[in-house]
Formats: structure tokens, sequence, C-alpha cells
């Protein structure tokens, strides 16, 4: 499912859409936000400058009372990438009499930062009748297997999401029955079934004192040894979802234009800022992406999105504009961001 939104009367020429991706909203049905009265006031906002635009709810967390029959694959690159191109394909269907052009942008913030940069890792296999001219990654886990390594060696906010992570990825790789290799009993089925009847991923591990007491210790050993990625198959499983390590080959659009704007923010305690540095640079130097680099100060995981909102549209309609793009492979310095409020 997804929400679509236009401006109310014919322009009089071609329009681009945007599709802006959600961050963590849930692993089931049900959780998807395309109902909820803010996400559809940012996609209205987003349309009144004169765009089409959607917002996915991704595979597995329909908004519209009917059954996937699965989890949704949390954080695994493919599908959701193909459900948000998908979405982009469905827009210009439904928008036919406001004339899309056939450009899209992407714009997505955490979960969706992560999407957004593997719609520009897929979209040139998949979706070669449509022109990808931008991507804006807010706070992605573009390095998922440092993240996942750091949430495994000591007890942070990211433990719930990668815990979420393993839970719901290893069954769409056809591996559900292997859980009990990294998790211990009770969590082993529990953790699976408190997700299926939840939205909320901060209460996967609510009531743990420690990591000793969810993970099988092989697993654990091998996060602390930097031999996570080795640890078949929940290693290898991470680092092919992550941007930084996964096999899957990059081709770059021809376009001059086309460029990728990645957005941290300076007090992140869900996505690792320094981690997600690092991967910025990876990503630039050894990847050739054509990247720029936007860091706001003092602003958390929730907060750097919105504090953000300023210039992600601007390198939007600049990229969908034509205009040329200008990156640099190195993080800048944390600065105020234009939308940061005067007193934060």
């Amino acid at each position: 499912t997804a929400a679509v939104a236009m401006p109310a009367e014919a322009t009089g020429g071609p329009l681009d859409v945007i599709a802006v991706l959600h961050g963590t909203a849930g692993f089931t049905d049900g959780c998807g936000p395309s109902t909820e009265a803010e996400s559809v006031a940012l996609l209205a906002y987003i349309a009144s400058l004169g765009y089409i635009v959607v917002g996915p709810d991704y595979i597995g967390l329909r908004a519209d009372g009917g059954t996937t029959g699965f989890p949704h694959p949390y954080l695994s690159g493919q599908p959701t990438a193909i459900a948000s191109i998908d979405a982009v394909r469905a827009a210009g269907r439904l928008a036919q009499d406001r004339c899309p052009s056939g450009r899209y942008a992407i714009v997505g913030g955490s979960q969706g930062g992560h999407a957004a940069l593997w719609v520009d890792r897929l979209a040139p296999y998949y979706a070669g009748e449509l022109e990808l001219r931008s991507v804006v990654a807010t706070v992605p886990p573009a390095d998922l297997l440092g993240e996942g390594q750091r949430a495994l060696t000591e007890l942070v906010s990211a433990s719930s999401n990668t815990a979420a992570f393993l839970s719901v990825s290893t069954p769409w790789y056809g591996q559900a029955d292997r859980l009990d290799e990294a998790f211990l009993a009770p969590y082993d089925t529990d953790l699976p079934a408190a997700l299926a009847a939840s939205c909320d991923p901060g209460k996967a591990l609510d009531s743990v004192a420690k990591l000793s007491d969810v993970y099988q210790p092989a697993l654990l050993d091998a996060a602390a040894q930097g031999t996570f990625a080795a640890q078949m198959p929940f290693g290898c499983i991470t680092a092919e979802n992550g941007l930084t390590t996964t096999s899957v080959a990059r081709i770059t659009p021809p376009d001059p234009a086309y460029g990728i704007l990645f957005v941290l923010g300076e007090k992140d305690t869900l996505v690792h800022t320094p981690t997600e540095r690092v991967a910025f640079t990876t990503l630039c130097e050894q990847q050739k992406m054509p990247l720029s680099f936007l860091e706001c100060a003092g602003a958390s995981h929730t907060k750097a999105t919105s504090w953000a909102l300023p210039e992600i549209l601007a390198f939007t309609q600049a990229r969908l504009a034509g205009e040329a793009f200008s990156g640099s492979c190195q993080p800048t310095a944390p600065t105020t961001c234009l939308g940061s409020p005067s007193d934060p």
C-alpha cells in the first residue's frame, strides 16, 4: 500500500515524482504509516511544490486491512527498494492526468535512508524505463555490518533494531529454521512472535540486561572478534544488506545532474554517526558514488531529517531541474541546518 499526493489541478506540464521513504514503522501488516496524518501532511506539502509524491508502506506493512502472509523484511535492501520503485510506477499510473515525466527522486530517513541508497543501487537493474535524478538518505545505517557488530558487542539503542533485523530478515532468506543458531531460547521463538504483534522495535529487548542472555555465544564472539561477516548465515545476510559490504555492483547513472545527499545527526544515538561518517567516505571513494555530506549540529536521530528539510528540498529540486551536481568525498564538520530551531 502507499499514499499518493499531487497538485489539485493539472499544471500544464509534465510533473516529476518524489518518493518519500519512511523510517522504522514496524514489522507486520497494519504498521504502514500511509494513513497517518503526519505522514500524509508531509506528502501533501511536497506535492504543493509541484510534484507527484508517493509514500510507500513497504512489503509486509499493508495499511489497507489486508494480509501479506509474512513479516516485513526489515532493513533488507532488495525488497524495500523494489517496493519503493514499484510505488513510483504506481503513482505515475494513478496520476496520468498530471503528465508524469518519467523522472523521479528519492528521499528517505533512517530505514528509509537505507532503502534510498538501495534504490540508487538497484534502479539501473530494475527500472530502466524511469530516470532516477536524485537521492537523499538521512541518518541511514549504510554500514549495516558495522552497525550490527556494534549492537552485538554492547547493549545500545540499536541493539533492539539489530535483533529485529535478524529475526525477520533471516526468514526472508529462507533460513527461519536457523534462528536458534543466533538466539537463545526462548528468544528464538518469542522475539519473532513479539515483532509480529507490535509496531515498536524499541520493545524488542526491553527487559534484557545483557546481550549474553539473548544471543548464542558463537554469534557474540564473532562480533567481538570482528568476524561477524563470516558467521553463517547471519553475518552474510547482514553484509549483503549493507551498502559498504554488499556484493551487488553499482551502475553509475550517466546524468551529470545526478547526485546523492547523505545527511547525519551529530547527536544521533541510534545510527552511530562515527560509523556512518566512515561509510560515507567508503561509498564515495571506493564505490565512486556521487555524494554530498551534511551533518546537522546537535540533531538527534529523529530530528536530523526535519532540521535538514530545507536543504533536502533544495537539493532534490536542483537535481530534478537538471543542475549539474558537485560533491565531495570529505565529510564536513557539523553545521547548523537551515531547519534547526533557534533554541534546540
